[in-house]
């Protein structure tokens, strides 16, 4: 008869797929397998913990860990959170066994603990490996330091916008197409207005209220709106005889649109105020008496 064959997964590490029943015992007796390593027969995945395999660890070490299962698995919830580490908690897990009844006298008590000295000889390999890809590193940069000692930084350049008109021509045939260019999108409008939306409507409240006393000699918020609209249009025009992946008009265009329809916004609600002194001069007669006296001079009539 074939002797069945095992596959043995190791939680510290170690993995074997083709494990003759026989060893297994040997396995345990020489401290490889631990309780809780999977076993599974040969071609499948159908894993098993080693204390469910019979025969493998005597009868008071499986009921001194079916008795603590619950705690168990609750110490094993640390080694996954990373709060503890498999040596620690197997040793954790070990004295709580021991303290049960005949666990002392078992060979499982007496087995030695190779997976110790795999995790110190990790440790080792690991701090080694860690030191020597340090010193490499370091003497990598000793190296280019020396090389580039002499060496010039690049000279950084910016690509200037490119606007024309072939671009022009290419936007307007895709458009008409229906394939529309990367900067055709929502976002090319909407991410200018969030970020920048404070500044803007400062910089055009602070503009109409430096031109709202201009009203009875110059219309200067009808002047506001037309030119923030033809900027708004230029912005757009070249927009659409910029290259494809090229947003920058798109962003101008979006923030001249919003000082357009602000400074629109101002200009009806002076006319609602006051159409013929602007707002500040309603509500602050001295602007209003330094209309007055600027009206009068340009009404006067010129001396001979």
């Amino acid at each position: 008869m074939t002797e069945p064959i095992y596959r043995i997964r190791c939680e510290d590490g170690p993995r074997h797929d083709a494990v003759p029943a026989s060893r297994l015992s040997a396995l345990v007796a020489t401290g490889h397998l631990d309780l809780e390593d999977g076993v599974a027969p040969a071609g499948t995945e159908v894993w098993t913990p080693a204390w469910q395999c019979e025969g493998l660890f005597e009868h008071a070490v499986i009921a001194a860990l079916q008795r603590h299962l619950t705690t168990a698995k609750r110490m094993r919830g640390s080694v996954r959170g990373g709060w503890n580490t498999l040596m620690e908690y197997r040793a954790q897990r070990d004295q709580l066994l021991l303290s049960e009844p005949g666990v002392q006298d078992t060979r499982w008590a007496e087995r030695p603990r190779p997976d110790l000295a795999r995790a110190n000889a990790l440790g080792e390999l690991h701090t080694a490996a860690r030191e020597g890809a340090e010193a490499e590193r370091a003497a990598e940069a000793r190296r280019l330091r020396r090389e580039h000692a002499t060496e010039p930084p690049p000279p950084v350049t910016r690509a200037a916008p490119h606007v024309s008109i072939r671009s022009l021509q290419s936007n307007v045939q895709r458009f008409m197409q229906g394939d529309l260019p990367a900067w055709a999108d929502p976002r090319t409008v909407l991410d200018p207005w969030r970020d920048h939306w404070i500044a803007t409507c400062l910089i055009t409240l602070l503009l109409a209220a430096a031109l709202d006393p201009l009203q009875p000699i110059v219309p200067a918020l009808r002047w506001l709106v037309i030119v923030a609209g033809a900027c708004t249009v230029a912005c757009a025009l070249l927009q659409l005889g910029a290259a494809s992946s090229d947003r920058r008009w798109g962003a101008r265009f979006a923030l001249t649109l919003m000082s357009t329809l602000l400074a629109s916004a101002l200009l009806v609600a002076h006319g609602a105020i006051d159409p013929a002194r602007g707002a500040l001069a309603h509500w602050i007669p001295r602007i209003a008496a330094a209309q007055d006296e600027v009206r009068q001079r340009l009404d006067a009539p010129e001396r001979p």
